[in-house]
């Protein structure tokens, strides 16, 4: 592995089209910073009267500044599939947490933008006194004179809000775990803003969270190694892979935000602007061309207008493939969680809803695919959906996978 990465041209001229689209996003974000700091700029970007809520207003905008500053480096690490693809992993889950976040804020309005507030104030007092002790190693910082937390307003009972009761510091600003923030998003402004922080927390969080902290398996998962790679070309397609699933995944971050910021306070050119990018994307023809690693499957278009859709990941293995994996390490929960997400996605576009029961859709999924090894997991996915109830003889529409982008079992990223 130490030469360098075989290049593949599509998978380039892809990342590059997809860092172009995102780098666009960044100066909506960008628009929406001016909105926030009301600078004389946003005239043009926003003609809604809705006051923004003070608060939020304060808390914002350096949040966003964050967001679009990871974007651009994100971007400009894209000029090439290289190795520098694995810190993109990092940024991408900033970029996912500030996102998030601010969506959150959105959602609960003024008095958690207060609460994002009272947090920096204490968590700035403890900076300016820390101890840290490891065996025989100890580290003090403290500064001179020292502050006294009764002479800062609020400072005392925001330094007891978060707090534990034995004392320690709390570890985050909120109670709430990402998936309950995530749910709580949805609840305030739907299906739509859910799907792609839902989408975007599943695309980075997980290898993301393996890298940072330096593990044996994510050295293994960016080669491509826990996914069946072997050789240095199958390993530098599975790069360039993760590397357009991460551009894709940090663009569903940024629209939350616009969106969830319409919908609150009126950002409709700022929405309408997002739209027209995610048309955009849509419509690139590199990503009816890729493989296994979460990206779209080749897809060829069929004739006399039946629709096509793109299927991502897991469901691109051949129902052969996937018997042959079965049961081994983390297949079993790899294509669960794919299947959840196919489900979903479904349900977010059908009239009628179809719910998902873990134990009956693995029986399916099998039984599906003994009976018709030469189909895909994507096919029996479809057919456990009409299962259900869903779509009513109406096709999803064609996919066409490849064999060579079959050859692994297709794990999800």
């Amino acid at each position: 592995m130490a030469g360098k990465i075989p290049v593949h041209p599509e998978q380039t001229r892809c990342v590059r089209e997809l860092a172009g689209i995102l780098d666009e996003r960044a100066n909506i974000i960008a628009s929406l910073i001016a909105v926030l700091i009301d600078h004389e700029s946003a005239r043009s970007v926003r003609t809604e009267t809705t006051r923004i809520d003070e608060p939020v207003a304060h808390v914002l905008p350096l949040m966003l500044q964050a967001v679009n500053s990871s974007t651009r480096t994100v971007v400009a690490l894209s000029t090439d599939v290289t190795f520098c693809v694995r810190d993109c992993y990092s940024i991408s889950r900033s970029i996912l947490e500030l996102a998030l976040n601010a969506c959150f804020i959105l959602a609960r309005g003024p008095q958690l933008a207060e609460r994002a507030i009272r947090h920096a104030e204490q968590k700035s007092y403890r900076d300016t006194q820390r101890e840290s002790k490891v065996g025989k190693s100890i580290i003090n910082v403290s500064v001179n004179p020292k502050i006294v937390p009764s002479s800062v307003p609020g400072l005392e009972a925001a330094l007891d809000e978060f707090s534990s009761k034995s004392g320690a510091e709390k570890g985050n600003w909120v109670d709430e775990s990402v998936d309950e923030r995530l749910a709580q998003v949805g609840q305030r402004f739907g299906d739509d803003v859910l799907t792609e922080l839902h989408l975007a927390r599943f695309m980075i969080y997980r290898h993301a969270s393996d890298i940072l902290h330096g593990t044996f398996f994510s050295a293994l998962y960016f080669f491509g190694k826990t996914t069946g790679s072997r050789t240095l070309d199958e390993s530098a397609k599975n790069i360039g892979d993760q590397h357009i699933n991460l551009l894709i995944a940090c663009g569903f971050a940024l629209e939350a935000v616009v969106k969830s910021f319409d919908l609150t306070y009126g950002f409709q050119w700022g929405a309408k602007r997002s739209r027209e990018l995610t048309k955009a994307l849509s419509e690139l023809t590199c990503l009816s061309g890729t493989g296994d690693s979460g990206s779209p499957s080749h897809v060829q278009p069929e004739p006399a207008e039946t629709p096509v859709f793109y299927s991502f990941g897991a469901g691109n293995a051949s129902c052969k493939d996937y018997l042959a994996v079965k049961g081994k390490g983390n297949v079993d929960l790899r294509v669960s969680e794919w299947l959840s997400g196919f489900v979903t996605s479904y349900n977010l576009y059908a009239a009628k809803q179809v719910l998902l029961v873990d134990e009956a859709a693995a029986a399916f999924i099998e039984k599906y695919c003994r009976d018709s090894p030469s189909k895909t997991v994507v096919q029996a996915a479809e057919a456990f959906v009409r299962e259900l109830g869903g779509v009513h003889g109406k096709s999803f529409g064609a996919v066409r996978t490849d064999e060579t982008d079959r050859k692994h079992h297709g794990e999800d990223s």
